[in-house]
């Protein structure tokens, strides 16, 4: 590229990242003491999640534009525009918005200054602007690889839990304009990874909201081909093994069941049961071994044992209750050991494990993209009273056993307490490799503020090639 192309593109930029600045908010701040206080009160569990959900509708309404389609949140730039941050900022809030007005009924769903919060208005103002090619709020037209077709599955995927309260309330020529951006993302092709699943999950929302037959399986097929055993999926080719095969796989999964009932519901449930049986023993209080990419969406590491629970609840309508008890009270763990550990901040999740870490969020990662660390809240909310129902504030954690050493075979991997109780995923195949973390050079700093574009270590060796991971220890804090 001349040099005369890239200045205008680093003054492009830098014009486009000073625009987004001016919008976000100077106090959304106010709120995390009242979240940290909220947990360290010991307070219910109903009581903490009313509060969470609040919060984060709250930080919403902070940092929306006035069509609610794009959020502008403080933090490190991705390698997408600052456009793209921003709307990928609200559509990773909006199956949780969807699920909050779900629930509006068994939960208080005012934001924190107490005010009336009208989320059906929210929802069909944001869908109907975002999808008008003629509106300033449209989000534009898909191109093969481009990051608006991971968001367009949560976009497909709350439009679906909000289809009584939204999707009907829409005209039929609005409801046309609505499939036919989502239809545009079934024409570009995505990732060779886990990115099948947002394409299938686009496929099958269409097929529900319009009542037609759902046709070609070809993104699911080469999901199922992941498949490696014991519950786990190789996220793309080889052997690529992490926290996403809760967070996306099985989270995914678990939404194209509810969507249709007939997808495969003996895979869907049997592969996340197999998972299930022995990632509940991956968390403690202190969290869990964090091992592979995206470690600033770890509050959503819980989600696969949300779903298994549910799952279960249909194939066992007697003896389901313990998994209720169970993955509440991992999830309760999770988000209570990180919200101590200050790990939402200014109405989000931070950009590291635990506080914001630079030298290891991934490139593709912008201000809102911890986001989805709502899913494992969206899947609580998705059967809010029945969780409430069997959650025991006492239930003692399946790692707090004394558990022998547990073979991962399908990955290789094998699972263990020590004698001072810190769980670790010790890999049986890996050879030691010291954990030399490569810091972000000044150098580089002043490059990503001046480029606003990402200038970060990638860490790759320490985030998949480390022999064993630590809960005590992540490798984030190393």
């Amino acid at each position: 590229m001349p040099l005369h192309s890239k200045l205008y593109n680093i003054r492009q930029r830098f014009q486009e990242a000073a625009a987004y600045n001016q919008k976000i908010p100077k106090d959304a701040s106010r709120f995390d003491t009242d979240l940290i206080t909220s947990y360290a009160q010991n307070k219910s569990f109903f009581d903490k999640n009313e509060f969470l959900v609040r919060y984060f509708i709250s930080s919403f309404l902070a940092h929306c534009d006035e069509f609610y389609t794009r959020c502008y949140f403080a933090g490190a730039c991705s390698r997408d525009t600052k456009e793209m941050d921003a709307i990928e900022g609200c559509t990773r809030m909006l199956p949780f918005l969807a699920l909050a007005l779900k629930n509006q009924h068994s939960l208080n769903t005012k934001d924190l200054d107490d005010n009336d919060v009208d989320l059906q208005s929210i929802l069909k103002t944001c869908f109907i602007c975002a999808t008008n090619p003629e509106h300033t709020a449209y989000w534009g037209k898909p191109r093969t690889y481009q990051q608006i077709v991971c968001e367009a599955a949560d976009v497909a995927l709350a439009l679906w839990i909000s289809k009584e309260q939204v999707w009907h309330s829409y005209s039929d020529s609005e409801q046309q304009q609505i499939l036919h951006w989502l239809e545009q993302m079934l024409e570009c092709e995505v990732v060779d990874n886990n990115w099948h699943l947002f394409a299938f999950t686009i496929q099958t929302v269409i097929a529900n909201l319009t009542g037609s037959e759902l046709k070609g399986l070809k993104s699911y097929t080469r999901i199922k081909e992941f498949y490696v055993g014991d519950g786990w999926f190789s996220d793309g080719e080889g052997e690529k093994f992490d926290y996403y095969n809760s967070w996306a796989f099985h989270y995914s999964l678990f939404w194209l069941q509810q969507i249709n009932k007939n997808l495969d519901p003996d895979f869907i449930t049997s592969s996340n049961a197999a998972f299930c049986s022995t990632f509940k023993y991956f968390f403690s209080r202190e969290g869990m071994p964090f091992f592979g990419r995206s470690a600033c969406y770890r509050l959503a590491a819980p989600t696969a044992l949300l779903a298994g629970a549910q799952l279960s609840k249909k194939a066992d309508s007697y003896n389901y209750g313990n998994k209720y008890k169970e993955s509440s009270a991992i999830f309760d763990s999770v988000w209570s050991h990180f919200i101590a550990k200050g790990s939402i901040e200014n109405g989000i999740p931070t950009q590291g494990y635990y506080k914001e870490n630079l030298n290891f969020l991934d490139a593709y990662s912008g201000p809102g993209s911890s986001l989805w660390c709502l899913r494992s809240l969206n899947l609580l909310l998705w059967d809010f009273n029945t969780f409430i129902e069997h959650h025991e504030e006492s239930y003692a954690l399946p790692s707090e056993s004394n558990f022998k050493p547990i073979i991962i075979e399908a990955i290789d991997a094998k699972l263990y307490k020590d004698g001072k109780g810190d769980i670790l995923m010790h890999w049986l195949k890996r050879p030691y490799l010291p954990a030399k973390v490569k810091h972000q050079s000044t150098i580089n700093k002043l490059k990503e503020f001046y480029r606003k574009t990402p200038k970060r270590p990638t860490n790759n060796h320490i985030k998949n090639r480390l022999q064993t991971y630590s809960t005590q220890k992540p490798y984030t804090e190393l």
